[in-house]
């Protein structure tokens, strides 16, 4: 069986994150963990965010998988609050980055895309101007992903179905209702 160095590497970054704090993560300490030349690093991926975007993009692909076979968007939404769980601890650790901008981006970048196919994919009328649906993405993705970071929910599961009950009139409008 082949071994996926992607994966390989996207792994030994994590754990070294998780470790050390993501600014104090060097090529040279995800190479020596996993045992190969920096020319083998540089061969898979072009610089460290272009890995740390590999690794977002890979289980975000996960998620998007998962939810196609999802009718309801509540149970969407719960995977969704799952993948933001899982990487709490790495996204809790970007707040303190001296590159945080630039890891927000990226993770923004990439969830703006999750939830673009999304919507696309499952909502029944999505009739809007460019610009319109962009407002709509950007507002999504920085509000659902900033209540989950800012939540109090662990991976207890009554939480989560909870938090994406509200999350689902939040955006169905059912939460508040303007006159």
């Amino acid at each position: 069986m082949a071994i996926d160095m992607k994966e390989v590497l996207a792994l030994a970054a994590e754990e070294l994150i998780e470790e050390k704090g993501i600014d104090k993560v060097t090529i040279k300490d995800i190479v020596g963990k996993c045992n190969i030349t920096r020319q083998s690093f540089y061969y898979h991926f072009e610089d460290f965010d272009d890995l740390f975007s590999w690794i977002i993009e890979r289980n975000m692909e996960e998620v998007y998988r998962k939810s196609r076979k999802i009718d309801n968007m509540k149970d969407s939404i719960i995977l969704f609050i799952e993948f933001v769980l899982k990487y709490k601890p790495l996204f809790l650790n970007i707040k303190n980055s001296k590159r945080r901008e630039d890891f927000e981006f990226i993770i923004s970048k990439i969830i703006k895309k999750y939830i673009g196919k999304v919507l696309l994919e499952k909502s029944h009328k999505l009739d809007l101007p460019v610009s319109d649906f962009e407002v709509t993405l950007k507002f999504y993705s920085f509000g659902v992903l900033g209540l989950i970071m800012n939540s109090d929910i662990d991976n207890n599961k009554d939480e989560i179905e909870e938090l994406a009950g509200k999350i689902c009139d939040l955006l169905t409008g059912k939460l508040i209702i303007f006159k």
